[in-house]
C-alpha cells in the first residue's frame, strides 16, 4: 500500500521520487544487495559481453535529458575503456 499513495506523489511532484530512490538504495544496501546506477549497469553489460560499446547508450541517456558532468562522462567511457579525446584535448570524446 504504501507505493500506491507514495506514486500519487511522484506524479504530483518530483521530491518523493528522489525520497523513493535513496530509500531504496539505503534499504538494498542494509540488505546486503549490490547497488548500481545506470551508469554502473552498463559497464557490467559490457563486462558480461552484453554490448561491445557504451559509448552511443550513453550518449543516447543523454540526448533523452540524462544530465551528467563531463568529468563522470569521460571517467566511464574510460572504465568502459573506450575514452579518446574530448575537445580540451583531455581524456574523454567529445560530446555531440
Amino acid at each position: 500500500m504504501i507505493w500506491k499513495g507514495s506514486m500519487v506523489e511522484i506524479i504530483s511532484n518530483t521530491s518523493p521520487l528522489l525520497y523513493l530512490y535513496t530509500h531504496a538504495r539505503r534499504i538494498a544496501r542494509g540488505a546486503g544487495l549490490d547497488v548500481r546506477g545506470t551508469l554502473g549497469v552498463l559497464i557490467e553489460a559490457k563486462s558480461r559481453g552484453l554490448t561491445e560499446r557504451i559509448e552511443p547508450l550513453v550518449d543516447r541517456l543523454e540526448s533523452t535529458g540524462m544530465w551528467m558532468s563531463d568529468v563522470i562522462r569521460n571517467r566511464i567511457l574510460a572504465l568502459a575503456g573506450e575514452a579518446g579525446e574530448d575537445r580540451t584535448g583531455k581524456p574523454g570524446r567529445p560530446r555531440p
